[in-house]
């Protein structure tokens, strides 16, 4: 069985060897294809045919330039204004709030026996830098006595049961003294200054 199918009547028939793409090969003679003709295209002579620019006048870099006016250097030139600071002492205010709350430290690198039990047993009592220091063993709050004006280098307490909790503490400096006062009031009772020596030990 062979099957045919009818051809329609508006279609154009396209015979062997003919080409739509190439329409113009019966125009040109001695042409196979574009493709020859291509081959034989002469770009060179097309491209520098025609010149791209105007090549009269003179060259940028020949024509002649106006010098630049710059501005005068002066040596002795105004002096420059000098800064002046804030001033900040209106906004200086002495600082009345702050108050000793606790000492972190204990003076045991140059002294002895400066650390002593006090109110039987309850407070400490030792020295740091040029503050005497009462402290509670169980709360850690501290008390301060502060009367000295340099640094303690010894501290020591009253044995006598009549006067307890009495502490005797002396310090360094160009007039050295040595001060008496109580441990629970920290009030001063006296004190004593040497004129011949620039320090105090216990």
């Amino acid at each position: 069985m062979v099957w045919s199918r009818a051809r329609p009547e508006t279609v154009p028939l396209v015979k062997q060897g003919e080409s739509d793409d190439s329409d113009s090969d019966s125009e040109e003679e001695g042409y196979d294809s574009d493709v020859q003709r291509e081959k034989d295209i002469d770009y060179s002579a097309k491209t520098y045919g025609n010149p791209i620019r105007d090549t009269e006048g003179i060259k940028p870099h020949l024509q002649p330039t106006q010098p630049e006016e710059k501005a005068a250097i002066s040596r002795t030139g105004e002096a420059a204004t000098k800064v002046s600071r804030a001033d900040n002492s209106k906004k200086r205010k002495e600082v009345t709030e702050l108050s000793l709350y606790h000492i972190h430290g204990y003076r045991g690198f140059d002294g002895r026996n400066n650390l002593h039990f006090i109110n039987d047993g309850v407070d400490i009592v030792y020295h740091a830098a040029g503050a005497g220091i009462v402290q509670n063993i169980n709360s850690g709050n501290q008390s301060f006595y502060l009367e000295h004006s340099d640094d303690i280098l010894c501290l020591t307490i009253n044995q006598y049961p009549k006067y307890k909790n009495i502490v005797a503490s002396g310090q360094i400096g160009v007039q050295p003294t040595i001060r008496l006062w109580d441990a629970i009031s920290r009030t001063q009772s006296l004190f004593f200054r040497d004129h011949t020596t620039r320090q105090l030990a216990a």
